[in-house]
């Protein structure tokens, strides 16, 4: 196998529903990419925690905090027994070019995210929910 080529199947997990993948606030080190299963991501919100999305095959989720370093934003619960590749930011760069699909993929995600955040938003300020 070349140096730079990541095996994917070394970083598949096996997880249980009720496993916590992060938590919020928590320093952010991996990224996740879901194979099988469902997660559910929340975020606290003054005194509450509001669901901001539940996830499925071929999504990611904590790439931007890992990337950049941050800590997690919202907590990541499986809901459904799941098969997640867990990666580290480094793992992301292999991935890319080694596989144009993953990097507009990893676009797509981004782009469906800000345009959730965006209508979240507008909800918000308008006063409903």
């Amino acid at each position: 196998m070349p140096k730079n080529k990541l095996n994917l199947n070394q970083k598949l997990t096996a997880f249980k529903k009720g496993t916590f993948l992060f938590l919020e606030g928590n320093p952010a080190s991996n990224l996740f990419l879901i194979k099988s299963g469902l997660v559910e991501l929340r975020r606290k919100f003054n005194t509450a925690e509001i669901v901001i999305g539940q996830y499925g095959p071929g999504e990611f989720l904590g790439l931007v905090p890992a990337v950049e370093k941050w800590v997690y934003t919202e907590t990541a619960e499986v809901i459904e027994d799941a098969e997640i590749f867990t990666l580290e930011p480094s793992d992301l760069k292999s991935l890319v070019i080694n596989n144009a699909t993953i990097g507009f993929k990893i676009v797509n995600h981004l782009s469906n995210q800000l345009r959730e955040l965006d209508l979240k938003l507008d909800k918000l300020s308008r006063g409903s929910s």
